[in-house]
């Protein structure tokens, strides 16, 4: 369980710096 906790967790971080990433690309355009 701790496992899959962790492994959503570590999903979510990376969609949120994806995201991040992208509004800011899409800012600095």
């Amino acid at each position: 369980m701790d496992n899959c906790s962790i492994q959503t967790r570590c999903q979510w971080l990376d969609n949120v710096i994806f995201l991040t990433s992208v509004q800011i690309s899409y800012l600095h355009w």
